[in-house]
C-alpha cells in the first residue's frame, strides 16, 4: 500500500467517523434520556373554540369570498407530555398555492377549497393534521334592526350622551362588535355602562359615532351616526350632596363641588359661591352653631362672560332640637321620612309606617339616614310587613355625601318574602350584598345616572330605602344602620364603631431593640360627629407607657407582651374598645465572659476554675441560670463547683452554660489535657 492509498484510507475512515456521529447525534436527539422513555408520537390538537371542528373542517363555517378566514391555534406535545421542538402551519388553496398569513388570518380571495396544513416535528417523529375550508361567493347575510335605537343628535359639552343601538343579526359564526367615537381626526374613548354606551364630551362640534360587527370570516358592517355638540352658556356644576337635616349646635360641613365652563374648546374652572340663609360661607363652607328651624343654602356659579347667566343649585335645610322628650325616640331626630312616620307607639322596635291612600292613588315613600357614614358601614337591616300587591317597587340607595351623582339605586325583590335583610355595599366586590348570611343581591355597574359605576369618591355615603306606588299600608321595623342597633329610647346608648385602617394589627410579633408604630384609629358615630379615640400603651408588667391621641411608635425593650388598647369615646360618653398587643419575642443568647482555664495539668492537679461573667439583653444577671461541668472519658458529665481534682490522665472539657428567662442558651467551652 503506497502512502497516497494510506492517507486515502484514513480520509475515508475519519468521514465514516463523521456519518456515525452524525447518524448517532440525529438518533439522540429523536430521543430523551433512557431514564425519560423514548418519543414515539406526537399529537396535534386545534383549539376551535366554540366552533365544531370535526371531520377535518368540514363542520366549520364557510367561508366568503374576498373576506378572510382565521388560522386555529395549535399545541403539539409527544407521548412523553413535552412540547414537539417545531410546529409549521401552512394554507394553500385549492390548485395549491401557498396562501400568506397576516395577524393569524389568511385571505379568501376566491371561491374553492383551502386547506390548512399542521406539521410537528420532533427529531424523527413526525405528525400532521389537515383541515380542508370551503369558500362560498360572497353574500351580504349581515342585517341591522334598528328597533332599540336611540342616539341624540345634539348634546351640550360637559354633560353626558348615551347613545344606544339597535342589534345586527346573521353573518357568518360569531358577530364581535365593535365602537369608535371620533371628533374631527381624533379617535376619542367611549365608556360603557349597564345600559348603553356614553361619552362626556369636552369640545364642541361633531362627533361621530360608529357602531358595528365583525363576523368569523372578516366580513364587516357598521352604523354610522353624528351627534353636534355645543357650549351650554352657563357653567356645569356637579350635583351637591347634602344630608337631609341636622341637630342645633353642631356644625355643619358643606362640600365644595366643581363648576366649569366650556367655550370654543376651552375648559376654564369657575367659582362657587355658597350662602346659608343668604350669608356667604364660602371662605370656610361650614356653618357652626346651627339653630334649629328650616334654611336654605344655594351654591351659585356664573358665566366669567357674563355673570347674569347662573347655574344655582338650592336646598331647604333643617335643624332640629337637640332635646328628646322622655316618651320620644332618639333616633327620629336622625331618620328623614317622606309620605311615612316613626310608629311612636311600638316601643319593642324601630318601626316606619307607611299609610296609602284612601282612594288608592299610587305614592311613593322615603326613609333615610341623615348622617354619612363609612362606606364600610354603608348598610341598612330591615324587615317589611306588607300585604301582597301592596307596592311597585323598593330601592336601597347609596350616596355619595359629596357628589350626589355618585348614586346607587338598587332594587330588591321579594321583600316581604325574605323576612329581616341586612343590605349592605360591598366595596371589595362592588356589589349589594344580604348581611345575614352574605347573598349577593346585585352586582353594581352603573350609577343612577347610567354612567359607569367607580365607587364613592369622598368615602362616606348616605343610605335610604325608597318605596314606589304604595297602595297599600306597608310596616317597615329597622332594626340596624352603619351596623349598630336601632333603638327606640329616648337615650343615647349607641356606642362609636372604628373605622378600618389596613396598618392596624390584632397582634404585632417583634423582637427587642425592634421599633413597631401603632397606628392612629379612627371612628365615627351614629348620632354624635365629635368622637375621640384614646391610645393605651403598657409595659408587658402593666406599667403605663404611653396614653394620648394619635399614633404611637413603640420602642421595644424588654420580652413579653405590651398591652395596646383604643378607646373611642363619644359625646354620651359611649364606649367601644380595640384591643391589640405587641408579643416580642427574645432571640438573643446570653453572654458569657470567662478567662484563664489552663490548657494543661498534671493527675492530681486541683485547679480554681475561673469566675464567669454573664450578661443579656432582656434578663436581668440574678435571673439567669448559669452553671459548670466536666466531660471526661466516655462523655461523662459532672456538675462543679468553684475547684476540680483531676484524677486520671486524658482530655477534659470545662464547659460554663448560661439559660436566660427565654431559654435562649450559651456555651462556653475550654479542653485541657491531663498527663
Amino acid at each position: 500500500m503506497t502512502k497516497k492509498q494510506a492517507l486515502i484510507g484514513k480520509i475515508c475512515l475519519i468521514l465514516l467517523l463523521c456519518a456515525l456521529a452524525a447518524l448517532c447525534a440525529g438518533m439522540l436527539s429523536s430521543r430523551v434520556r433512557a431514564d425519560e422513555g423514548e418519543v414515539t408520537g406526537i399529537k396535534i390538537e386545534i383549539d376551535f373554540g366554540d366552533y365544531d371542528g370535526r371531520n377535518d373542517g368540514k363542520n366549520l363555517p364557510h367561508g366568503k369570498k374576498g373576506m378572510s378566514y382565521p388560522v386555529f391555534a395549535c399545541t403539539a406535545t409527544d407521548n412523553l407530555g413535552n412540547d414537539a421542538e417545531s410546529v409549521l402551519v401552512t394554507v394553500a388553496n385549492d390548485s395549491g398555492k401557498l396562501i400568506p398569513q397576516t395577524n393569524g388570518r389568511f385571505a379568501t380571495e376566491t371561491a374553492g377549497k383551502y386547506t390548512v396544513k399542521y406539521d410537528a416535528v420532533s427529531g424523527s417523529v413526525s405528525a400532521t393534521r389537515t383541515l380542508t375550508i370551503t369558500v362560498d361567493e360572497y353574500v351580504d347575510n349581515i342585517s341591522y334592526d334598528n328597533g332599540g335605537e336611540n342616539v341624540p343628535t345634539t348634546g351640550t359639552t360637559g354633560s353626558a350622551v348615551f347613545v344606544r343601538f339597535g342589534d345586527f343579526g346573521g353573518g357568518t359564526g360569531e358577530l364581535e362588535p365593535f365602537m369608535r367615537l371620533t371628533r374631527a381626526d381624533d379617535e376619542l374613548e367611549m365608556q360603557t355602562a349597564a345600559f348603553a354606551a356614553y361619552f362626556v364630551p369636552e369640545k364642541s362640534g361633531e362627533y361621530t359615532v360608529t357602531y358595528g360587527v365583525t363576523d368569523f370570516v372578516g366580513d364587516e358592517k357598521s352604523v354610522v351616526k353624528t351627534v353636534t355638540i355645543t357650549d351650554p352658556d352657563v357653567p356645569v356644576m356637579n350635583a351637591v350632596s347634602l344630608p337631609g337635616s341636622a341637630i342645633e349646635g353642631e356644625t355643619l360641613e358643606l362640600p365644595l363641588p366643581d363648576a366649569i365652563f366650556y367655550r370654543n374648546g376651552n375648559k376654564t374652572y369657575v367659582p362657587v359661591r355658597v350662602t346659608f340663609d343668604g350669608a356667604d360661607v364660602t371662605a370656610d363652607m361650614k356653618v357652626a352653631g346651627l339653630a334649629t328651624g328650616n334654611h336654605k343654602i344655594e351654591y351659585v356659579a356664573a358665566n366669567p362672560l357674563d355673570e347674569s347667566k347662573q347655574v344655582k343649585q338650592t336646598f331647604d335645610f333643617t335643624v332640629k332640637s337637640k332635646s328628646v322628650a322622655a316618651n320620644a325616640k332618639i333616633f327620629d331626630n336622625y331618620f328623614e321620612f317622606t309620605n311615612c312616620a316613626a310608629d311612636s307607639e311600638n316601643k319593642s322596635e324601630y318601626v316606619v309606617k307607611v299609610t296609602a291612600n284612601a282612594d288608592r292613588q299610587p305614592l311613593d315613600a322615603a326613609v333615610a339616614f341623615s348622617r354619612a357614614l363609612p362606606v364600610e358601614y354603608a348598610n341598612l337591616e330591615l324587615k317589611m310587613t306588607a300585604a301582597f300587591a301592596a307596592y311597585d317597587d323598593a330601592y336601597f340607595v347609596v350616596t355619595d355625601s359629596k357628589n350626589a351623582s355618585e348614586q346607587i339605586k338598587i332594587r330588591i325583590s321579594r321583600l316581604s318574602s325574605l323576612g329581616a335583610v341586612w343590605l349592605s355595599y360591598d366595596e371589595a366586590t362592588q356589589s349589594i350584598i344580604n348581611r345575614d348570611g352574605g347573598a349577593t343581591l346585585a352586582k353594581i355597574d352603573s350609577y343612577s345616572d347610567k354612567t359607569k359605576f367607580n365607587g364613592f369618591g369622598s368615602g362616606r355615603v348616605y343610605v335610604s330605602f325608597e318605596l314606589k306606588g304604595v297602595v297599600k299600608d306597608v310596616a317597615l321595623s329597622l332594626t340596624k344602620v352603619g351596623s349598630s342597633a336601632v333603638t327606640t329610647g329616648s337615650i343615647d346608648f349607641t356606642p362609636p364603631s372604628f373605622v378600618t385602617n389596613p396598618d392596624y394589627r390584632s397582634v404585632y410579633v417583634t423582637n427587642i431593640g425592634h421599633k413597631v408604630y401603632l397606628p392612629e384609629m379612627r371612628a365615627f358615630d351614629l348620632l354624635d360627629k365629635n368622637v375621640t379615640v384614646t391610645l393605651t400603651v403598657r409595659k408587658p408588667d402593666g406599667t403605663l407607657l404611653f396614653e394620648g391621641q394619635g399614633g404611637y411608635e413603640l420602642d421595644v425593650t424588654e420580652s413579653g407582651e405590651y398591652g395596646v388598647e383604643y378607646t373611642a369615646r363619644d359625646a354620651s360618653s359611649n364606649i367601644r374598645k380595640l384591643v391589640s398587643g405587641v408579643s416580642v419575642v427574645d432571640l438573643e443568647s446570653p453572654v458569657i465572659k470567662v478567662s484563664g482555664v489552663k490548657a494543661t495539668v498534671k493527675v492530681g492537679d486541683e485547679i480554681t476554675l475561673p469566675k464567669a461573667e454573664i450578661t443579656d439583653n432582656d434578663t436581668a444577671a440574678d435571673k439567669i441560670l448559669g452553671y459548670v461541668y466536666v466531660l471526661s472519658g466516655n462523655n461523662r458529665k459532672e456538675l462543679v463547683g468553684e475547684t476540680y481534682k483531676f484524677e486520671t490522665a486524658g482530655e477534659y472539657k470545662i464547659r460554663y452554660v448560661a439559660y436566660d428567662a427565654n431559654q435562649n442558651y450559651t456555651v462556653v467551652e475550654f479542653t485541657v489535657i491531663c498527663k
